[in-house]
């Protein structure tokens, strides 16, 4: 059983991946008073992301600064220097970042001085014990939020469009579409280019001009749910949120709902929906939208919902994208899903399953609840 830490401090090695210092460090059943971040040159960024997170939450933040992320032996030196220097202060390593040198040195110099040792297994979201051995593990709270992930990460989030349910007019409309899919697909195109036209206060949209078989049947749908009315050859959209909605916001709504209907069954502790973040590459702020994005068990989910045909190039775009963003913001912590209601080439598709991105394409959206229960397990690594 885990002894009680409140009031400790974490010594952690930085490296690339921020969740396994600030996941043990935001657990209350931890609670360390202060954070010694062992910091690379290359890392002094990312010490900043982390303080930013840290500090705001009562939670002391010290540098130890070493000069060589691969000199073990001058990871040795430093460590057992400032360790000595802190006296009886209760010092606990957190050897679960940093290079493979410097996780050999430091835990040399923690087990040579008898303190305390643990690990974050970067699956299964628990504490290990490394040294005592006999402490056993202990199942990391799931207490960080969207946010606070993001930040970790560098990314400050802008603007949210929706963390809350979805209302029934929209979810009845959403699985009428879903149903028939091969009946609405060609229509809806013609919708989210019509509802892309609308501009100005009144939000009225272009002619609709020639339209293809069952787009009458489509607006009538649409437009028993209260998102538009058709006022001679064109369409007028309730409000801009209905525009954004017909313009193809309904599928990324319906994963959202799928998702949020997932809360009791999966340890989902985050959701939210048009997540606009911006990072800062190379002093200049890079904007991206997160469709749906989704955290549970301290592991973040990304989710990429397309209604629109893909051009030539488009898959491509859209697979890359989603696997940058992936690795940009979560890492080992993360997966990615794209769902579109539109066919994605198979070379596309392929590729997406190469980098374990999945898919859930047409049809497929019918089982969609059944594929994010496979994608989010009930406990990470367990």
């Amino acid at each position: 059983m885990t002894p009680s830490l409140t009031g400790a401090i974490h010594v952690c090695l930085l490296g690339d991946d921020p969740v396994r210092i600030m996941t043990p460090a935001l657990d209350p059943a931890l609670a360390p008073r202060e954070v010694v971040l062992v910091v690379s040159p290359q890392m002094q960024e990312r010490a900043g992301w982390l303080e930013a997170v840290l500090r705001p939450r009562g939670i002391q933040v010290t540098r130890w600064p070493i000069a060589d992320a691969w000199d073990i032996t001058g990871v040795r030196d430093t460590l057992l220097h400032h360790v000595i220097e802190r006296g009886g202060e209760p010092l606990i390593l957190n050897a679960s970042g940093g290079t493979k040198p410097m996780a050999l040195g430091a835990f040399d110099v923690f087990r040579g001085l008898g303190r305390p040792v643990f690990y974050v297994h970067p699956v299964a979201d628990q504490l290990i014990w490394l040294h005592p051995d006999d402490r056993g593990t202990h199942p990391l709270a799931d207490v960080v939020n969207l946010r606070t992930f993001f930040e970790a990460h560098g990314a400050a989030v802008e603007a949210v469009a929706g963390t809350q349910g979805v209302p029934t007019a929209y979810r009845e409309l959403t699985d009428t579409l879903i149903r028939h899919v091969a009946r609405f697909e060609r229509p809806l195109g013609t919708l989210n280019y019509l509802a892309g036209s609308a501009r100005g206060e009144d939000l009225f949209s272009r002619p609709t001009g020639h339209t293809p078989p069952g787009f009458g049947d489509l607006v009538h749908l649409f437009a028993e749910a209260g998102v538009l009315r058709p006022v001679g050859d064109r369409l007028q959209f309730k409000n801009e949120d209905a525009r954004f909605f017909a313009q193809g916001g309904w599928l990324e709504q319906h994963v959202f709902s799928v998702l949020w209907g997932l809360k009791a069954e999966r340890p989902i502790q985050d959701l939210a929906r048009g997540v606009e973040i911006v990072r800062h590459v190379g002093g200049a702020p890079v904007h991206n939208e997160l469709d749906v994005a989704c955290l549970a068990d301290n592991a973040l989910y990304l989710v990429e919902a397309k209604t629109k045909h893909f051009e030539k190039g488009e898959g491509a775009e859209v697979v890359y994208k989603i696997e940058t963003l992936r690795e940009l913001l979560g890492a080992v912590h993360a997966r990615a899903m794209i769902v579109s209601y539109k066919p994605l080439g198979e070379a596309h598709r392929r590729r997406a399953r190469d980098l374990g991105i999945a898919t859930c394409i047409g049809e497929e959206i019918g089982w969609l609840r059944e594929q994010l229960r496979h994608l989010i397990p009930a406990q990470r690594g367990r």
